[in-house]
């Protein structure tokens, strides 16, 4: 009887290990699954939100980029494409620092918004600088074609007289100027604006003493051709000057934080997803060998509760054959 108890209580006591175990198992498949589920929150929420902000926030600048370079190298005053693209720039960016949480992203989102900033700071100064360039370059195209007309008229008037030879000079000399003016707004080379200041000045030189017929349009051709055409020229020369080396340069530092955000989304993205399929992993074979052992154990308990309990069997028929033993010899 009391070997009957013993291992009853042995095999109570394995079973309960085997429960324990059992438990164990599904404790740390909890725990896994939470940690899981934690890891594809944050790969949906946080890692997604950078790799979709930066995928809108990439053609965005592209596209500010190239309608912002296509204007400041056009001749046209309207400039309605580059703003649209400014606009849409700024509400990526406001929508992305509302939805990143990352503080390396949100710090490299602000250098990105400082740039964007600057580079639409030195956009407007230029475009400035166009809407003046464009009002001066159809002025001054004005006053030269009513210079040649007057010294058309001029000739007409003097024709045959002393003054139709060096009037007829000089209408010549300033249409070859005019030519090089006309070149300069369409190419923008600074060799024509040098030449058409050149050309000017030997007018001014060879017909510096003129006639009183000549003065008013020597005064119109000094001081409202020569000198506004050379405002127009220092204003593009200037302008030229900042789009290339102060504009240009900032779209690709832009553009490279950009991609430093996106290449960090899908270095994240991926780090995350190796994270959630090793810890898949992980708990599967850790699952596995938990309950190989619980199986294992559950079989020896089993065998040694059955082995247990066959010899405690024996025991008993021994004992019952060895009390009718006795009692027959007592009847004798």
């Amino acid at each position: 009887m009391e070997h009957s108890k013993k291992t009853l209580i042995g095999s109570l006591v394995g079973y309960s290990a085997v429960v324990l175990l059992i438990a164990f198992v599904g404790a740390i498949s909890i725990f896994q699954i939470g940690t899981l589920g934690e890891n594809v929150e944050y790969l949906a929420k946080d890692v997604a939100g950078k790799v979709k902000n930066s995928t809108e926030l990439e053609p965005a600048l592209l596209n500010m980029k190239t309608a912002v370079e296509e204007f400041v190298r056009s001749s046209r005053d309207d400039s309605s494409e580059a703003d649209q693209s400014i606009k849409k720039v700024n509400q990526v960016l406001g929508k992305a620092e509302e939805e990143i949480k990352d503080d390396d992203t949100l710090e490299t989102l602000n250098e990105i918004k400082l740039l964007t900033d600057e580079y639409v700071e030195k956009y407007r100064d230029i475009a400035n600088m166009i809407s003046i360039r464009n009002k001066n370059q159809s002025s001054i195209v004005s006053i030269g074609n009513d210079i040649y007309e007057e010294l058309g008229m001029l000739s007409e008037e003097h024709q045959g007289g002393v003054l139709s030879d060096k009037i007829a000079r000089l209408q010549n000399r300033f249409l070859e100027a005019t030519v090089d003016v006309e070149k300069y707004f369409v190419t923008y080379d600074a060799q024509y604006a040098i030449s058409t200041e050149d050309k000017i000045t030997l007018i001014l030189d060879e017909f510096g003493v003129v006639e009183e017929e000549l003065q008013d349009v020597m005064y119109t051709i000094e001081d409202d051709y020569l000198d506004t055409f050379l405002g127009v020229s220092a204003v593009i020369s200037k302008m030229n000057q900042m789009i290339d080396q102060e504009l240009f340069p900032i779209a690709p530092k832009i553009m490279a934080l950009t991609k430093e955000i996106s290449d960090s989304g899908w270095a994240d993205m991926e780090t995350a997803r190796q994270g959630a399929e090793n810890r898949v992993g992980s708990t599967r074979t850790l699952i596995i060998i938990l309950g190989i052992i619980a199986i294992a154990l559950g079989m020896l308990i089993g065998f040694i509760s059955s082995t247990r309990a066959a010899r405690a069997e024996r025991e008993n028929e021994r004992q019952r054959s060895c009390r009718g033993r006795h009692g027959n010899v007592s009847e004798f």
